[in-house]
């Protein structure tokens, strides 16, 4: 998910009709430049060299969305929808989850996280930690450092993680610890990329 700013202007994106190494290339109206939806760059016309801004999201079910937010509303996709989301249950190893910050980028294959669905893991020097669903194919990426210092965590039983640190019970997939020392404290979210693996490793190399 993008923002569609760039520049001081609000553009209108629309699909181009063709492909760049298999994966959607997008067209803005205002300008007709070409985007790369997995870059979310400029590649050609006058806006070449431009970026998107990623905004943080989450690829999840309605009902654990609404677990998460329970003020918010939902958009009816169109019967599309549900044929992506039974091939992502039903061939995970065919996903990633990627994370880029600054030059550096990384992803994790949903097979790999289905096992290990908590991960400390470091991306251009940040401590970043990954955390999966099972159940919904829920992928987010947080920041593992806090004001207190860089946390450590480990999945329980009951879903909920804990940090090593100080012992502090916490929302994965809100990035919230609800019991301990930590209680209240808030993780930063790191924008993240779902995507197909081989469009990933086209684009930025291999996938764990």
């Amino acid at each position: 998910m993008y923002a569609r700013e760039v520049r001081g202007r609000v553009l209108t994106f629309r699909v181009s009709g063709m492909l760049w190494n298999r994966s959607l290339v997008m067209q803005d109206v205002e300008t007709g430049t070409l985007w790369s939806h997995i870059l979310g760059q400029a590649m050609r016309g006058p806006l070449a060299g431009a970026r998107l801004e990623i905004v943080p999201s989450l690829f999840t079910t309605w009902r654990e969305w609404r677990r998460l937010h329970p003020e918010t509303t939902v958009v009816l996709l169109s019967r599309t929808s549900a044929r992506y989301r039974a091939e992502i249950y039903r061939n995970r190893g065919d996903f990633v989850i990627g994370v880029k910050l600054g030059e550096e980028s990384k992803a994790w294959s949903f097979d790999r996280l289905r096992r290990t669905p908590v991960l400390n893991e470091t991306v251009a020097d940040t401590p970043i930690l990954i955390v999966f669903n099972p159940e919904t194919g829920n992928a987010v990426a947080w920041k593992r450092a806090t004001k207190t210092g860089v946390l450590t965590f480990a999945r329980l039983e009951s879903g909920q993680l804990r940090d090593r640190e100080t012992g502090s019970s916490w929302d994965g997939m809100r990035g919230i610890c609800v019991a301990g020392a930590l209680k209240g404290t808030t993780l930063e979210h790191i924008p993240a990329l779902i995507s197909y693996r081989r469009a990933w490793q086209a684009f930025y190399g291999t996938a764990d």
